[in-house]
């Protein structure tokens, strides 16, 4: 039997890096020199260890790459499947202590799959593309505004802002732009998705940033990394309706867009739409369908460049 392999579970917060592995604990602080203590600590535990932390909206993003620089595989998880495991245990109690020892006993329970390394392009796209999706959010909720503001001042106000934030959006564009050039892999990329019709640049920059198995594994893999593979719910002689579920929100909402103008613009996905529709699946089970389908063909796509869904 080959030896079960050691994971050290990180629970990771603004400030601070709590980590437990084989019994022992450590405290640092999450920044650069926190890394290199925390990073040294584990190496004599355990070089070999791999690292698990839970998905903290982009906390854990820097002492994650950190830990696989040094050469631990290492491992994001959702933090509902920890704190479902940490409930099935009857472990209710939260500090960060806690935290840490049961990401890794979750780890060791469910061995989960290594995250695919991301290089320092990689890495700086999904900053970009990020910071980008949150500047869309703030013109957003400024042209809202607007539409039921009646003082003077808080309407000049917002029109200075919403100006700045275009302005930052071009810059941010710009940016990405300058980017994709420093990569002939990624500029090859992104001319193929953005090559199917209903795919436009936001989806195909979501799916090269949050994404970037794409093109590297199975339909089905793919499928289910993006959230859209349906999952059974039957017991005993009860068949539940197929449904999708968890996978990445940022890939899926992108994905979603993109089904929609798919499904009216694209000639063999508009087709399949309505096929769905006249089998009497609901708008959106249909459109559902219609994104996985879509996806399937990027995936296949980019392992096969000269693959053509429409023309």
């Amino acid at each position: 039997m080959p030896p079960l392999p050691v994971y050290c579970g990180i629970d990771v917060s603004k400030l601070t890096l709590d980590a437990f592995c084989l019994g022992h604990y450590c405290h640092q602080s999450n920044d650069p020199k926190g890394w290199r203590a925390l990073i040294a600590w584990l190496d004599r535990l355990s070089p070999s260890a791999s690292v698990v932390a839970e998905a903290t909206g982009g906390y854990e993003r820097a002492p994650i790459g950190a830990f696989r620089k040094a050469g631990h595989p290492t491992h994001v998880v959702q933090p509902l499947r920890v704190r479902q495991f940490a409930s099935s245990m009857g472990q209710l109690a939260k500090t960060d202590r806690i935290d840490a020892k049961v990401i890794a006993d979750f780890a060791q329970a469910s061995q989960p799959r290594t995250d695919t390394p991301k290089t320092d392009l990689q890495e700086r796209l999904v900053s970009l593309v990020s910071y980008q999706d949150q500047i869309k959010l703030k013109i957003v909720a400024l042209q809202n505004q607007m539409e039921i503001c009646a003082d003077p001042l808080i309407d000049a106000s917002a029109k200075r802002l919403l100006k700045a934030h275009h302005c930052e959006l071009k810059a941010v564009a710009k940016a990405i732009k300058t980017l994709l050039a420093q990569s002939d892999e990624l500029t090859l990329k992104f001319q193929t998705l953005t090559a199917f019709q209903g795919v436009g640049e936001t989806t195909a920059l979501a799916l090269l940033a949050f994404l970037p198995e794409l093109g590297q594994t199975s339909k089905a893999k793919i499928a289910a990394l993006a959230g859209l593979a349906p999952f059974n719910h039957d017991s005993g002689q009860s068949k539940g309706k197929r449904a999708i579920h968890g996978g990445r929100a940022h890939v899926r909402k992108s994905l979603y867009m993109a089904a929609l103008s798919a499904s009216t613009h694209n000639p063999i996905l508009s087709k399949f739409y309505h096929l769905k529709r006249s089998q009497g699946k609901p708008a959106k089970v249909a459109l559902t369908a219609v994104m996985r389908k879509l996806l399937v063909a990027l995936n296949f796509s980019l392992k096969n460049p000269n693959f053509s869904l429409a023309s």
